[in-house]
């Protein structure tokens, strides 16, 4: 896992497109880094500010309060940001929950799998949190939730055209769920909030 700069983003699609797909370069400097045509290039990102705040208001969790994560312990406000899977609803989400809290939507949730399979296609963790309110402390929320997995963007490239960088192209995932503005979590970091000169995990 390496901290690498953005040294460039550009939108590659014009204007009338209802695409947003853009150009990115990012430095491979003293890394020592290599990769070859085929290769992927894999992104952590940090989610959106607002989806964390979001997740902490839906649940009642102390943003302050202390978690353990793999980096070590900090706060559970930071985890959501760095750590914790947020921009997709996956099963095991709501089954945790239903195991911690004994809440009967979630119980009944879990307990039937085409109806669970429906109700988190498309959706984002607070989204699932929204039509399903429920309090959680800081644990129950951190032991919810799933470690946050990189996302593989293929390598546009070559490094022996251009030594220590690596370039990729990404759409900006964008759509709404009940009238709440999502965006992708890596398309959205990578794409839209993550400006030259900042660092990326890749």
């Amino acid at each position: 896992l390496e901290f690498r700069r953005v040294l460039f983003r550009s939108k590659i699609t014009g204007r009338r497109s209802q695409k947003d797909v853009r150009h990115i370069e990012i430095s491979l400097d003293g890394s020592g880094l290599t990769y070859k045509p085929g290769d992927a290039l894999g992104i952590w990102f940090s989610n959106d500010a607002s989806l964390v705040q979001e997740v902490l208001e839906l649940t009642g969790a102390d943003a302050n309060a202390t978690v353990q994560t793999p980096r070590g312990a900090g706060t559970i406000s930071d985890a959501l940001t760095h750590d914790f899977e947020l921009t997709q609803a996956y099963p095991g989400f709501v089954t945790k929950v239903a195991e911690l809290t004994s809440d009967e939507r979630y119980v009944a949730l879990a307990n039937d799998k085409p109806t669970l399979r429906r109700a988190i296609t498309d959706c984002q963790i607070a989204d699932i949190l929204r039509a399903n309110p429920i309090a959680l402390t800081t644990e129950q929320l951190a032991d919810a939730l799933r470690p946050l997995q990189p996302r593989l963007y293929s390598i546009a490239s070559s490094q022996s055209e251009v030594a220590d960088e690596v370039h990729t192209t990404v759409a900006v995932v964008r759509y709404a769920v009940d009238g709440a503005e999502r965006e992708g979590g890596a398309s959205g970091f990578i794409g839209s909030r993550c400006e030259p000169g900042n660092s990326v995990r890749v």
